[in-house]
């Protein structure tokens, strides 16, 4: 039946994004209940694939529609806000908004002007619990055009314990 047919999408660590990037790093604001860290410079990022695809469906037709993801490099403009502080002496949180437009990129795409921007905003909440256990809260929302051109959400829980041996 059609309609159970399985499709993989993308292989396991597919698709892998390297960046690097080059500029003025900045840490205008140093205290324990708030740091400001800024970085603006230029950068390039990879998108490595092999014969993936993303759902790209025109919900005007009945069959849903794939986009082959292709190999690609891009260069550009990029800056980088973090904000981190101490709520108290067991509570920390950091924020933080990356943007990344490239001015070249390396395959023809439809996309154009900010539909070309690439952004990540994360945040986190950590509660120590005791001196060898943590409790995180990790939210993040990235957009990667060239991927996916929607917003894509991740939210995490994590229980840290840790011990010293000696």
């Amino acid at each position: 039946k059609p309609a159970l047919t399985r499709i993989a999408l993308t292989q396991p660590f597919e698709p892998l994004l390297i960046r690097e990037s080059a500029g003025l790093f900045a840490k205008p604001i140093a205290e324990k209940k708030l740091e400001l860290k800024a970085k603006l410079g230029v950068g390039g990022q990879h998108i490595l694939m092999r014969d993936g695809y993303s759902i790209k469906d025109d919900e005007a037709t009945p069959e849903r529609e794939y986009l082959q993801l292709e190999t690609s490099t891009q260069a550009g403009a990029e800056l980088d806000i973090g904000l981190a502080g101490a709520l108290s002496e067991n509570v920390t949180w950091s924020a933080g908004a990356e943007f990344f437009y490239p001015l070249y990129t390396s395959i023809d795409t439809e996309l154009s002007g900010a539909g070309l921007l690439v952004t990540e905003l994360s945040g986190k909440l950590t509660v120590r619990l005791a001196k060898w256990a943590s409790l995180d809260y990790v939210v993040s929302a990235k957009r990667i055009p060239l991927v996916v051109d929607e917003w894509q959400v991740q939210n995490g829980l994590m229980l840290t314990v840790g011990f010293d041996l000696i």
